[in-house]
Parts: C-alpha cells; sequence; structure tokens
C-alpha cells in the first residue's frame, strides 16, 4: 500500500527542518476555525484565541482568524445578529453588526450601496430598545440585498487581505500562488516580495469556511527559516 501523498509531504518538511524528533499536534480554536495542526520541535505555541503564535527566537509563523469576509460571512453576520436582536439582546446585535467589514468595492452602484446602509442605519441606530417587530423589517431587506451582491473568490478574498495596507500596490506584488487540497479543503498558498527588490519574501495560506477567513503566515524572520515551519504547519492542518 502507497502512503498518503499528505504523509509525504509532512516528512519530507520534516527532513527540512531537521528534526530528529517527531512534531508536536496541538489543537486551536482561531476565532470560528476549530483546527489541530503540527508544529516543529523546540517552537513555542502562544494561544491569543484569535491568534495563534509559532515561535522561535526571532522567528514566527502566525495562524489567524480574519473573520467574516464576503456577502456569505456579511449574511452569517447579520442573521446571527438578527438572531440575536430576537431574543431580547438588542445591544449585542448592535455591537455584531459594528464589527462586520464591509468593502465599498462589494457594490456595483452608488445607488446600491446607498440602500444597503441607509437599511443598515435603520437597524443599528434605531431607538433604544424597540421591539424585534420594528427592526425586523429592515433586517430581512438587509438580507435581501446582501443576496444581490456578487460572490467572492478566495483569490479575491486573499488579495484584500494581503493588500489590506497597500492597496495600490505600490510596495507588494505575489511571486506565485497556488491552490492546493489539505484535509479536504481548498487552500489558497500565496508568497509575496516587495515589488522592486524581489526581497523580503513572506508566505501565507488561506482558507475559506462558512464565510470566515483564516490565514497561516510567515510573520517575522528569515524566510528560510520560517518557510520550513510554515509548511509543516500547513500540510499538517486538520478541520473540525
Amino acid at each position: 500500500m502507497k502512503p498518503a501523498r499528505g504523509s509525504i509531504a509532512i516528512a519530507l518538511v520534516l527532513v527540512a527542518i531537521g528534526c530528529g524528533k517527531p512534531p508536536e499536534r496541538h489543537v486551536f480554536t482561531v476565532g470560528v476555525h476549530h483546527v489541530s495542526t503540527m508544529t516543529p520541535v523546540a517552537w513555542e505555541v502562544f494561544n491569543h484565541g484569535r491568534e495563534i503564535l509559532i515561535r522561535n527566537g526571532d522567528h514566527q509563523v502566525a495562524m489567524r482568524d480574519i473573520g467574516p469576509v464576503g456577502p456569505v460571512g456579511i449574511r452569517r453576520e447579520v442573521e446571527a445578529a438578527r438572531e440575536l436582536w430576537r431574543n431580547g439582546r438588542d445591544e449585542d446585535a448592535r455591537w455584531r453588526l459594528s464589527t462586520v467589514p464591509v468593502p465599498e468595492d462589494l457594490f456595483a452602484t452608488v445607488a446600491a450601496r446607498r440602500a444597503f446602509w441607509d437599511d443598515w442605519s435603520a437597524i443599528s441606530n434605531a431607538r433604544e430598545h424597540p421591539s424585534f417587530a420594528e427592526v425586523d423589517p429592515a433586517f430581512t431587506r438587509l438580507l435581501a440585498r446582501i443576496a444581490t451582491l456578487p460572490k467572492r473568490t478566495l483569490d479575491q478574498l486573499a488579495e484584500a487581505s494581503l493588500f489590506e495596507k497597500d492597496r495600490d500596490r505600490r510596495l507588494l506584488e505575489i511571486a506565485s500562488r497556488r491552490h492546493v487540497a489539505i484535509d479536504g479543503r481548498d487552500v489558497l498558498i500565496v508568497d509575496t516580495w516587495y515589488k522592486l527588490t524581489h526581497g523580503q519574501r513572506e508566505r501565507a495560506a488561506f482558507v475559506l469556511e462558512n464565510g470566515y477567513l483564516m490565514t497561516v503566515r510567515t510573520d517575522r524572520g528569515l524566510f528560510a527559516v520560517t518557510e520550513s515551519a510554515f509548511d509543516l504547519i500547513v500540510a499538517s492542518l486538520r478541520f473540525s
């Protein structure tokens, strides 16, 4: 019987890292994502809830929950806020809505964007402790508008996250990208570098679960060191 392809990949990464001992498997809840992964021997793990830092001296790989993204993620958050309001928790519902990122470029027209935010404001700025019946029509209209928004691919969502602080791409560019299947999920792996020098290479993996984006990325240190740790962590990811 041939060994599983994933087992071969992990074994090759271990050889690259030079570990004599087997890596450790950890179970994490990263925001809404429930995962487990192997980490290299001698690398420390710091669990901060929505962010997991895997560190060895000055070298670090980070696993982060990016949160709700695209129309699917927005819809799920609005539905969750609606349910909170239905259960009499209007302040929690308002807070949940306030944390949802809604990119302006989701909307095809100015009119569509204005109508969306009008309904959003009717909920967020409703008088103190209104009944659910008062705000439910606005929730219904808002969810109908979200249903008309264009779908976003994993590549589009990953690029938006990568270039969040460099929207005009003056500094960074994508050096390579590839899709791999890990534990039945489509995972996008992207390498970036500085446009002018092709230096300071970094690598990030993105996985989308029900409208919520999670990333694993080389966070700091020499890429020659973090690359092998990253490859082990990503190749050994398991989702539940």
